[in-house]
């Protein structure tokens, strides 16, 4: 999933240090109540929001459900408010609300990929093919973890795959459903960037 640059102006004002052409959407919640081994990332094709929205853009703890910090925008471009709450206390997400989680650097590991040709975003052997050219290169099972490629990946071509702890995700994104604030999208807090290499301090 690629984050917009109205989500960077919103994370960036309420401190946080995004990314305007930054990888990548884990889930479409609509379609997929929870993170599962056989998910598989969607583009941005997959969600259609409308440019000019409300925005409720809530930071995912490293640790398990507890307080998050959020920020607020009623036009998806400009922060309207920020604070941290419990999530039944969080800005209520009502119809024309969307909600993105954004998963601290800590939390995720990339890792580049070759994607063998006819295989990309959507295929069905898709998971079964990124277990396998990973296998080598994560410490945990890989049906512990949640991956998300790149949009826009071709097979054929290389492309970065985000990787995280399916259970810690799930755990979010299950206590934000279940207090009333459906997790729309998700993003991360420092994707890959190309150019020389640089030092963020968080």
């Amino acid at each position: 999933m690629w984050i917009r640059d109205s989500d960077h102006a919103v994370a960036r004002a309420h401190g946080h240090r995004g990314a305007g052409a930054a990888l990548s959407v884990f889930e479409e919640r609509r379609r997929c109540p929870r993170p599962t081994p056989n998910t598989q990332a969607f583009t941005t094709d997959a969600y259609n929001a409308p440019t000019l929205m409300s925005l409720l853009l809530i930071a995912l703890p490293p640790g398990p459900p507890a307080g998050y910090e959020f920020a607020t925008s009623t036009d998806g471009q400009a922060l309207a408010a920020h604070g941290s709450a419990a999530p039944a206390l969080l800005p209520a997400a009502g119809r024309g609300v969307e909600v993105v989680a954004l998963v601290p650097a800590g939390q995720l590991s990339w890792q580049r990929v070759t994607l063998p040709r006819g295989v990309g975003p959507g295929a069905p052997r898709l998971r079964s093919v990124l277990d396998g050219l990973l296998e080598d290169q994560l410490l945990d099972d890989a049906g512990a973890l949640h991956f998300a490629l790149e949009p826009g990946a071709q097979g054929g071509a290389s492309a970065w795959v985000a990787v995280c702890d399916r259970a810690w995700l799930a755990a979010h994104l299950n206590a934000l459903e279940g207090a009333g604030r459906t997790v729309h999208r998700i993003v991360p807090e420092l994707p890959p960037q190309d150019g020389p290499l640089r030092l963020w301090v968080t």
